[in-house]
């Protein structure tokens, strides 16, 4: 659904970077929280995947109920949660402007250390900690996988180091 939208926005940013934007701060402010969802929905839903699959490898055995858990509530609010809180600084900040004679749809903070707080929160929730997640699952899960006997195991062993490749 997120993806979507944000292809949905794709004709907005057109316009905007070609021209100019012709369509008014409402749908400046919501192009700019479709963009942020999609951007931490992705990532995050990214994380929740690679730990499904670390507890349906690594705690095969009595991993059922975490892992419904995990679907049903836990990516509710682990992933659209943040989501959606991460996009306030687009609703207040996200406006038009006219920039030497062409109006532009984009964030104005008062003041730069809001920049670069915003800045360091996009690469932290939105790269990093994401990425961590992932990188931890996945090296806990290829060691499980490369400790194990079996042409079955070496074989999920291969298809998780070249599904991560």
């Amino acid at each position: 659904v997120a993806d979507l939208l944000f292809v949905i926005t794709l004709p907005f940013w057109s316009v905007d970077a070609v021209i100019s934007w012709h369509f008014g701060n409402y749908l400046c402010k919501a192009v700019h929280f479709i963009y942020t969802v999609n951007l931490y929905s992705s990532v995050l839903i990214l994380a929740f995947i690679s730990l499904d699959r670390y507890l349906a490898i690594v705690h095969a055995t009595n991993s059922q109920r975490p892992r419904k858990l995990l679907a049903e509530r836990i990516v509710y609010v682990g992933v659209w949660l943040p989501a959606l809180l991460l996009t306030v600084p687009d609703i207040i900040f996200a406006s038009t402007s006219d920039v030497g004679g062409k109006y532009v749809c984009q964030r104005f903070y008062p003041h730069e250390t809001w920049l670069i707080s915003f800045r360091f929160q996009y690469i932290l929730v939105g790269l990093v900690l994401p990425g961590l997640i992932i990188l931890t699952c996945y090296c806990i899960i290829i060691s499980k996988l490369s400790q194990s006997k079996g042409h079955q195991k070496r074989k999920a062993l291969k298809t998780t180091v070249i599904l991560i490749v």
